[in-house]
């Protein structure tokens, strides 16, 4: 994707296909979290790009690309915003049973180094271990009701207001994971921040992706916010 501006107008979005011999990689995903994504820049110098390998990047965005149009299946024609969340969340409320079940085998081992006290015999951790169940067992409901909602029941998404509502819904949802595991981590203890310790990567990844701008909680209910007041979007994310 990258903008282009025609004479003195405003520059626009556009989204383009090109061979991947004709550009370049450059390594920059240097991160602390979702490193595994490898979302590095891409450098493309004098390429020519004809005009059917290019697309408005607005139009994906709501739906209307020219071929989107061609599917007769509304699955088809589906925004890209929701289309992508309905991708990502999916893999957010997964890394939080993961989260729980390396947090419970974690504290059955765990032994204080200077009071030698069990981890596991201790209230904060037993209560930490049955929310985090809890938590798991919520975001897999509002995942299940999301998903059938936005994807089988209504899943073309015409109207800005229903984008930012499923938007919400999704942030929402991100933030119900990334406060679990974040109640987690107050009883990780020290190794469980060590490298090889799964649980400080559950910890690293769901708090970058929660911060996303498309699965923000405070960005993403702004924007509903405004559209329920009767207020224009500033962001068009959607």
């Amino acid at each position: 994707m990258g903008m282009v501006q025609d004479g003195d107008s405003a520059p626009y979005p556009m989204t383009f296909m090109v061979p991947r011999a004709q550009v370049e990689i450059i390594d920059t995903w240097y991160v602390s979290g979702m490193r595994g994504t490898g979302s590095n820049d891409v450098q493309a110098d004098d390429v020519f790009v004809p005009e059917y390998r290019a697309s408005s990047t607005s139009a994906a965005l709501e739906g209307r690309a020219e071929g989107q149009a061609i599917h007769a299946n509304p699955m088809y024609r589906q925004p890209f915003v929701p289309f992508l969340i309905c991708e990502v969340v999916p893999a957010v409320v997964g890394a939080l049973p993961g989260a729980v079940d390396a947090f419970a085998q974690h504290t059955r081992v765990r032994q204080g180094t200077i009071s030698g006290a069990k981890a596991a015999t201790k209230q904060a951790a037993q209560m930490r271990v049955a929310r985090g169940h809890a938590a798991v067992d919520a975001a897999q409901t509002l995942l299940d009701a999301y998903l059938d909602r936005h994807m089988m029941v209504r899943p073309e998404q015409n109207e800005l207001i229903d984008r930012a509502d499923m938007n919400l819904e999704a942030a929402f949802i991100t933030d119900l994971c990334r406060n679990a595991i974040n109640d987690l981590a107050r009883g990780f203890g020290g190794d469980g921040f060590r490298d090889h310790n799964p649980l400080q990567r559950y910890f690293r990844d769901i708090n970058m992706l929660a911060v996303h701008a498309f699965l923000d909680i405070d960005n993403s209910a702004e924007i509903y916010g405004r559209l329920m007041l009767g207020l224009p979007a500033q962001e068009r994310l959607l």
